[in-house]
């Protein structure tokens, strides 16, 4: 381990693994030069705060479960029992947004195109147009209450990292050495993009991305979703 490096790990258990086997060699370990994916974003939202690119408050579990409830309750009134969406009760339709917006925030500001194209599908009152409808009351409702959401600390995470870096945390400012991401599995799409805006900002030789899989998983994985493209085209040519 270079003592001017900063590894992140993606959780603190890896961490902590990873920091005993150092001990059990007699190694020494600067345990400064070791964080979290968490931890970093983090010291990213504080950093985007200062920069006045975040300025709501976070939602908390509670303020988020009211806002999703009111925003099924009046995506139901709307729907008014028709299409796809139209026989679910208020309770379901709070649980399908939920999955949506686990499913949009990691997307940061490109879920608002994704949005659009819901909103833009055929047929109208179809089940992709009504999942539109659906999140963009639950987006109305968070500006009401002037409150971030997941996805709008991450985009806001993205612009910082991506504008001047003497806005950055201190950490990443005061980084000599290289960036590793350690251990890692898989990235969603926000992880995937704050990857690629530390590539940018330092070059691709001090951001590393290391894999906790062997390369022949990896392999597999694109053998099996080559596969399955393939499939899809060959039936989507037979129509």
């Amino acid at each position: 381990m270079n003592r001017s490096d900063l590894i992140v790990f993606v959780t603190e258990l890896a961490r902590r693994q990873f920091v005993r086997r150092q001990v059990l060699a007699d190694t020494f370990v600067d345990a400064s030069r070791l964080t979290t994916m968490t931890r970093l974003c983090e010291m990213c939202v504080q950093s985007a705060r200062q920069a006045c690119l975040l300025q709501s408050p976070r939602f908390s579990d509670v303020g988020r479960s009211v806002v999703i409830r009111r925003a099924a309750e009046e995506a139901k009134k709307e729907i008014a029992g028709a299409g796809h969406l139209g026989p679910l009760s208020a309770s379901a339709l709070a649980d399908t947004l939920d999955t949506l917006v686990e499913t949009l925030s990691p997307f940061g500001d490109d879920a608002g195109p994704i949005h659009e194209w819901l909103l833009a599908q055929e047929p109208a009152g179809g089940k992709l147009q009504q999942l539109g409808l659906l999140y963009g009351h639950y987006r109305r409702f968070c500006r009401a209450a002037t409150a971030a959401d997941t996805r709008d600390i991450n985009a806001a995470i993205l612009r910082l990292l991506s504008g001047d870096r003497a806005r950055w945390p201190h950490l990443l400012q005061s980084l000599q050495g290289s960036l590793i991401f350690r251990s890692i599995r898989w990235l969603n799409p926000f992880e995937e993009k704050l990857v690629a805006a530390l590539k940018t900002q330092l070059g691709d030789a001090r951001v590393q991305v290391a894999s906790a899989l062997p390369p022949a998983h990896a392999e597999k994985i694109q053998d099996r979703l080559a596969s399955r493209i393939q499939a899809d085209v060959m039936m989507g040519a037979g129509d």
